[in-house]
């Protein structure tokens, strides 16, 4: 490689400044700045990519506190069944009703971030001769950044069980 004090070419072929170049084996001269093209363009995919990791942790966190409402709200309305009426006369009696309003009264109020959190659905059913109370919970989250087109909310579902422990 050569390097030379001389005019440099421009666009148009005029010389305007003397500068120092660089001579390669393949006569190209002044190659200098062809990176400085590239900046702008790696900053948009540099702040892309950070949108889209910031966006990513926001529906992981808004993930981890549904699921955090939905164990509250199955502990509350696994808590409010009775243990007498449960186990009377050798089988377990199970109250739906009574499981959804606890797990609504656990609900209410508790957004954790979320946009919305809405109860889906409840139900008590008997595993290995225990009540469980099976609580489904969605809610939507808003990304700060959203990078992805087409993408206002973040929809999460959440499922959480608790079981009744008879009492002594």
């Amino acid at each position: 490689m050569l390097t030379c004090e001389r005019g440099c070419p421009q666009p148009g072929g005029l010389s305007t400044s003397v500068r120092r170049c660089e001579v390669d084996s393949n006569n190209r001269r002044c190659e200098r700045g062809s990176a400085l093209v590239l900046i702008p363009v790696l900053v948009v995919i540099i702040v892309f990519a950070a949108g889209l990791v910031i966006d990513s942790a926001v529906a992981f966190s808004a993930k981890r506190a549904l699921v955090e409402v939905a164990s509250a709200a199955a502990n509350d309305a696994a808590n409010a069944l009775d243990d007498d009426p449960l186990y009377s006369g050798g089988h377990v009696r199970l109250d739906d009703d009574l499981a959804n309003r606890m797990a609504l009264n656990a609900l209410n109020g508790r957004t954790d971030g979320l946009e919305y959190v809405r109860l889906v659905s409840t139900s008590v059913s008997v595993v290995d001769g225990r009540p469980v109370v099976t609580v489904v919970v969605s809610g939507k989250a808003r990304p700060v950044f959203g990078v992805l087109p087409g993408v206002d909310l973040f929809d999460i579902t959440a499922t959480a069980r608790s079981t009744t422990w008879r009492r002594a």
